[in-house]
């Protein structure tokens, strides 16, 4: 039986930023029961990595975390070794919650949980969140269990329900603060804390710490450890990056040849729309590639089956939104491919954190068309790391491989017997061929080895486009961040006259120094343009406005929009703009490019028990921008 451990008050707060020795420990020397140490054995580790070598033992002597650690550096072993320790599995009640941003990520710490628990008998644990069948949530909650874990919405409405009773939780774990926060949760949070003992043990784990986590920190931690594990870079060690520059029309064609010259253990590919990974599955099939879609239109169940077959190896690719960029834990994952670049930063982070997870090796590849070939200097500034380029490998290599491989195939067959019905048929096609057997078995050989892009006559040979002139290796002309450098000088026929004022000897370039006389034009806008509406900006920043039948009345708030847009369209919080909620209706802005992904994601979907029946106005200018996400395409 686990005994729950006493809790210290005396600790005074801390900050552990010592260089961890976890490749000098066990988790035998970290003190955790026999139970979980055998089954952190039976998942194949051995070595714990730096946050759970410094977290563990804080957490089994009873104090308050607050952790900072990177995607893929254990950070659910940390909190949930220490948990299990806690629990008394005789008492039947809910005695450890854990809180989840998304309901991917609340599913796989739930499973992971589980895994760590099988040696502890009559231990339960239940995954709680919306789009989860409510009726099989209510009639486990009945019978009993012991830890929860849920995303903050549904906690909250289990607990308004009085179907989750949580007055002797003694082990609370936020995870994921930072995205908890984006996406409007930390209120519910808040609310959901308030109901618990105030002698629990708290453990925050969080990628960054901005001032409203350090607030809830300081509110609902005692005297907590401050663990935080950094590094020189936002991405592990064991992941490569890398990026192909290919025109939009042979990205289809860079992806089939890649997946076909350097075969994948297993891979995800990321787009950034529904459509757009489920077009994409259904072409790689057709050629041959068996690959799956995982997005939000589908349901938890369809979900959970592509993922297992992932898991068990009878799937190797999978086409994914970002549905699937957090609280995915695959360890053979080897290949992460972002089809499509993702709307902001640190989506992409968390897009390549599910490859090179368990101290594997992983590689994350970029298919970059040359129009975006800037944005790759601000994934580098980012993440503080180097992408390096790779080529697209040629028709030629495409099919030496596959000659490779069918030739690795066969010599081992031919050593066994052959069905004497295939030796008469061969014979029967020799003699009625009039040909020699050496000419059959090359025919039969070139249509296994067929060239399936000659379908596609228009493809060339080499995709990689022409290159050209340019100041950097990633062909921009546009600044590093936070650097303006002085632009080049426009061209006589670009020139306009009320952004480059002209001299009497040459045009000046468009930031050039004026005197003081000289009026400025692009900062003192004339009184008859006072009124005008701001020039349209690129595609990238535009929003369109969606509204929602449903409102204040019906008892909504901002968070609730903001989880169920983030949840259902798998996009990030960030993503979503004002948020104006009227007596029956709301409206919500959300950038434009994504306005048909939210409102297919929302046509199905419940908002505090309401049809969200959601319906897009027309479009306006985003006024303000947001943090970490890439700037907007110059005009050119």
């Amino acid at each position: 039986m686990q005994t729950a451990l006493p809790l210290s008050t005396s600790h005074s707060p801390a900050r552990s930023s010592e260089p961890s020795e976890a490749s000098a420990i066990t988790f035998a020397d970290l003190g955790l029961s026999e139970p979980l140490l055998r089954a952190v054995t039976d998942e194949g580790y051995t070595t714990p990595t730096p946050i759970q070598a410094r977290a563990i033992p804080v957490l089994l002597q009873g104090r308050d975390l607050l952790g900072q650690a990177q995607t893929g550096t254990g950070k659910t072993a940390a909190f949930a070794l220490p948990l299990l320790h806690s629990i008394d599995p005789t008492i039947q009640a809910v005695q450890a919650l854990v809180l989840c941003p998304t309901r991917e990520l609340a599913l796989q710490v739930a499973t992971a949980i589980h895994d760590y628990a099988k040696h502890l008998p009559h231990l339960s644990v239940l995954p709680i969140f919306g789009g989860d069948s409510m009726t099989r949530q209510l009639s486990r909650l009945s019978r009993g269990v012991h830890v929860v874990v849920g995303t903050p919405g549904r906690v909250l409405d289990h607990l308004e329900r009085g179907s989750l009773v949580i007055d002797k939780v003694r082990f609370v774990v936020l995870d994921e603060a930072d995205e908890m926060l984006r996406m409007g949760f930390l209120e519910d949070v808040e609310s959901i804390l308030g109901r618990t003992p105030s002698e629990r043990q708290t453990a925050l784990l969080s990628a960054t710490l901005p001032p409203a986590i350090r607030r809830v920190a300081a509110n609902q931690l005692r005297r907590p450890e401050h663990i935080a594990i950094e590094a020189a870079t936002r991405t592990v060690d064991t992941i490569s990056q890398r990026f192909i520059v290919v025109d939009e029309r042979y990205k289809f064609d860079a992806l089939l040849r890649i997946l076909e010259v350097d075969p994948p253990e297993a891979a995800l590919v990321f787009t950034r729309t529904r459509i757009g990974a489920d077009e994409l599955a259904e072409s790689l099939v057709a050629e041959g590639t068996p690959a799956e879609a995982l997005h939000s239109d589908l349901s938890q169940a369809q979900r959970s089956t592509v993922l297992e077959r992932l898991r068990s190896q009878r799937l190797r690719v999978v086409v994914a939104t970002d549905v699937a960029a957090r609280g995915l834990d695959i360890d053979h994952i080897s290949h992460v491919i972002n089809f499509d670049l993702p709307n902001d930063l640190e989506t992409y982070v968390h897009r390549i954190g599910r490859t090179g997870r368990a101290g594997r090796s992983g590689e994350a590849l970029i298919l970059v068309t040359p129009r975006e070939r800037s944005r790759l200097r601000y994934i580098e500034q980012f993440t503080h790391s180097t992408l390096m380029p790779r080529t697209i490998p040629t028709r030629a290599a495409v099919l030496a491989k596959r000659e490779e491989r069918l030739l690795a195939s066969l010599l081992p067959s031919l050593a066994t017997p052959i069905p004497e019905r295939f030796v008469s048929l061969a014979e029967k096609i020799v003699a009625a061929s009039g040909q020699d057997a050496v000419t059959v078995a090359a025919l039969l050989l070139s249509q296994q080895c067929a060239d399936r892009s000659t379908s596609r006559k228009h493809v060339p040979d080499d995709l990689q486009p022409p290159p050209r002139p340019e100041r950097s290796r990633f062909g921009s002309e546009r600044p590093m961040i936070d650097s303006r450098p002085e632009r080049r000088p426009p061209s006589p026929r670009a020139a306009r006259p009320e952004f480059a004022p002209r001299s009497d000897s040459a045009p000046r370039p468009e930031f050039a120094p004026r005197s003081d006389s000289a009026p400025r034009p692009e900062f003192a806008p004339r009184p008859e343009r006072e009124h005008r509406p701001s020039p349209q900006r690129p595609e990238s920043a535009e929003v369109t406005r969606l509204l929602l039948a449903v409102g204040f009345e019906h008892g909504l708030r901002p968070q609730d929009v903001v989880g169920a847009i983030a949840n259902e369209a798998g996009i990030p919080g960030r993503a979503i703009g004002q948020i104006e909620i009227l007596a029956t209706t709301t409206m919500v802005e959300i950038p434009m490019h994504l306005g048909m992904k939210v409102l297919s994601a929302l046509r199905k979907t419940t908002v505090r028990g309401q049809q969200a029946r959601p319906r897009l106005l027309a479009h306006l200018d985003e006024s303000t921008s947001r943090p970490a996400r890439f700037p907007p395409r110059s005009r050119r």
